[in-house]
């Protein structure tokens, strides 16, 4: 085997363990069990590298004029469990009319005990 040889396979390897980490970094950031983030944490690809420990460069690396890692970035992008922001917006509307509801609710509660307790006085009485 030339010397050559040798560099393509061990760089091959390099890039085959890098990927590995990669895709377990991405399954445990989509499970949110993460060893390095901690949750809550954005969904970016920064993120991914800090977790799979490597430089965020590692992600960009190109070889004969194509991302080595494409697969895996490609992976990435179609996996964002984060929620779209509409979602989010539709449930925070959801929540802040039920808290109206239930705010409405025990102010209704609250005057009618109010009624209850307040005892009229006599006009004609003098309270000391």
């Amino acid at each position: 085997m030339t010397r050559m040889e040798s560099q393509r396979k061990l760089g091959d390897e390099r890039i085959a363990a890098t990927n590995t980490l990669l895709v377990e970094a991405i399954g445990r950031m989509r499970d949110r069990k993460t060893r390095v983030l901690k949750d809550p944490f954005a969904w970016s690809r920064q993120n991914l590298a800090r977790e799979a420990g490597v430089d965020e460069s590692t992600l960009y690396r190109k070889s004969a004029g194509k991302h080595v890692y494409a697969a895996v970035l490609a992976a990435f992008a179609g996996e964002d469990p984060t929620p779209s922001k509409t979602g989010l917006a539709d449930r925070q509307n959801a929540l802040i009319e039920s808290l109206k509801e239930e705010n409405r609710k025990l102010r209704l509660e609250v005057a009618s005990v109010t009624k209850r307790l307040v005892v009229p006085q006599d006009k004609g009485k003098s309270v000391v």
